[in-house]
């Protein structure tokens, strides 16, 4: 509630005192402002538990604005992990960027009940000094008042595995354990390995 009163009059006034806190005199007047308020709350999977270095892995981001009002300059923050490299990142709805491993997509408005996507590939790279996982968080905010900060992150965590080695050649029974294939030793059929 804002109100607002005269303090003073150069003058007399027949019908009120200023300054008196007297409501229902005409010289005091109040408002009520209720602000705007949503509830944006984001999501985030993984295309795959477990991905290979070398390989794509998807992260799938969903944005929605429980309400009760429209959201406007809805915005989604993405820190990349370390030992990934960035490929894309796309929107269902305005833009995004990616700028020292950090993705940033400008929304827009979201009206209440209405989610947006955003898609963001990367690549994990053999800078990951070893195999392990990778821990990924986002964020969403808006410019009103959110009535759920709660559900403002999310994050998904990925395995990461080297891709293992393949190996091709002969396999033969090594009669004197030398570790070379030699004309007296007989070969294995079919074996698998």
């Amino acid at each position: 509630t804002n109100s607002a009163q005269v303090t003073a009059v150069a003058q007399a006034d027949s019908d009120s005192t200023p300054n008196n806190g007297i409501a229902t005199e005409d010289d005091q007047d109040s408002a009520i402002v209720t602000p705007r308020q949503v509830d944006v709350g984001i999501t985030k999977t993984a295309s795959s538990t477990t991905v290979t270095v070398g390989g794509v892995l998807t992260y799938t981001l969903t944005v929605t604005n429980s309400g009760p009002d429209s959201a406007t300059a809805v915005s989604v923050v993405d820190t990349l992990p370390a030992g990934v490299t960035f490929v894309s990142a796309t929107p269902s709805q305005g833009s995004a960027s990616q700028a020292s491993g950090t993705v940033t997509a400008t929304l827009g408005t979201l009206t209440s009940g209405q989610s947006a996507t955003i898609t963001i590939l990367v690549t994990p790279t053999t800078t990951n000094a070893t195999a392990g996982t990778v821990f990924n968080t986002a964020t969403v905010s808006s410019t009103e008042f959110d009535t759920n900060t709660a559900n403002n992150t999310a994050q998904v965590t990925v395995a990461v595995d080297f891709v293992m080695a393949s190996i091709a050649g002969s396999v033969y029974n090594d009669l004197n354990n030398n570790g070379i294939f030699e004309p007296t030793e007989t070969g294995i059929e079919n074996a698998t390995i």
